[in-house]
């Protein structure tokens, strides 16, 4: 038994805390990002990546008690992150895209609504009830310009 398989020995690696099992809790309590709903930084990202390579060195004297952690397992993970990223990036791409379509096709329908409009007002004229009916105000229903009274000049 090493000093490390003794039931409460810790030791702490950079970022990494290590507490052996105990007979109460026979899972090793490994560090877990308490909101894993936020993204990682780029930094630790690459840290990890950096991590994976050093690993890679340490084959084939590398074999973790937990299969899930072996060098194979890693690598499979990193090339699964990999490519889930590389898809977010096709999709966010791909929604650039769409955005960009809509929001052309929205003005292309705003500015022929606006031409239309026009061609109303010059169809029926600027004071008839088609003119009201799509939306827009009659002539005569503007109030007409009050005129200014001169002020008193001071002297």
């Amino acid at each position: 038994m090493t000093l490390w398989d003794q039931p409460g020995a810790t030791w702490d690696a950079p970022g990494l805390t290590y507490d052996a099992p105990d007979s109460s809790n026979p899972q090793p309590s490994i560090p877990m990002a308490k909101d894993q709903t936020r993204r990682l930084k780029p930094t630790i990202i690459q840290q990890d990546k950096d991590t994976l390579a050093a690993i890679k060195t340490l084959t084939p004297a590398y074999a973790p008690a937990d299969a899930q952690y072996s060098t194979a397992n890693l690598t499979t993970a990193e090339t699964a992150m990999i490519t889930s990223q590389e898809t977010e990036v096709q999709k966010d791409g791909e929604a650039d895209a769409a955005r960009d379509a809509a929001n052309a096709a929205e003005w292309a329908f705003h500015n022929r609504i606006q031409a239309a409009k026009t061609q109303v007002a010059a169809q029926y004229g600027e004071d008839s009830d088609q003119l009201q009916a799509i939306g827009l105000k009659k002539k005569s229903e503007y109030k007409k310009p009050a005129a200014r009274k001169a002020a008193p000049a001071t002297k």
